[in-house]
């Protein structure tokens, strides 16, 4: 039996359960879901779903999504399936398998997809065995957007986050999917250097690449800024 340990989020609205080793929870989930602007009973699929953060915290803003969420590690979704049952929601469907080989989730179907896809390539990285299953890629970038790309209908909207190291892959992908973009720095301080990137890609769309002001993370003192409180708390929203 995996040993895990109990917490609470967003303010303690929510009991949450994961690993004590391997991935842990960052601020990457919540910022990903501040910045889903869903209408009342649209479907979201959230591909790398982890434990279930992003759908989670999406639920419990909107009891009317229809969400997905999708992960091939056995004890991460374990973690999902127990988070929900421990919040009582019955409005995830979770999704064991492996985005390569999965064939139960339609195509052209949902109306946002969400995704906090595993970072880096191992053929640049070296990490931990556990770290490496939480932020070293098993499925190339290129391989996971165009089936994040494939599940939108048309004119749906992928949400992203990433780092900008991988920027311009990304965009050529996109371009190639006939998707318009939209980016949104995220600074860890004033006068640093972007460490993470939020990104929309509207499918089959030929509005201009736009980038947006951003959102600073950290004080100066390390604290996080009064914006990125609100995040945490569920209070406040991205819009970008």
């Amino acid at each position: 039996m995996w040993a895990l340990e109990k917490k609470t989020i967003l303010n303690k609205k929510i009991i949450f359960y994961q690993p004590q080793k391997g991935y842990r929870l960052s601020i990457d989930p919540f910022l990903l879901a501040a910045c889903v602007h869903a209408q009342d009973h649209q479907k979201i699929l959230d591909i790398g779903t982890g434990s279930g953060a992003v759908a989670l915290i999406l639920s419990h803003e909107n009891i009317t999504y229809q969400l997905t969420g999708i992960e091939c590690d056995d004890m991460l979704i374990s973690c999902a399936y127990m988070n929900a049952k421990a919040n009582h929601n019955v409005c995830i469907q979770w999704v064991h398998a492996d985005i390569q080989e999965d064939q139960s989730i339609s195509d052209h179907f949902f109306d946002h997809v969400v995704s906090n896809p595993p970072f880096y390539d191992p053929y640049h990285y070296r990490q931990s065995v556990l770290k490496k299953n939480a932020h070293m890629e098993k499925v190339s970038l290129q391989k996971w957007l165009i089936y994040a790309v494939k599940k939108l209908v048309n004119g749906g909207i992928l949400h992203l986050i990433h780092i900008p190291e991988r920027l311009p892959e990304i965009l050529k992908i996109l371009h190639h999917l006939n998707c318009s973009v939209t980016l949104f720095p995220l600074w860890p301080k004033k006068n640093t250097s972007c460490h993470r990137i939020l990104l929309k890609a509207k499918k089959n769309s030929r509005a201009h690449f736009q980038i947006k002001e951003g959102l600073i993370l950290h004080q100066d003192n390390g604290e996080f800024t009064p914006m990125m409180e609100k995040i945490l708390k569920g209070e406040e929203k991205i819009f970008f």
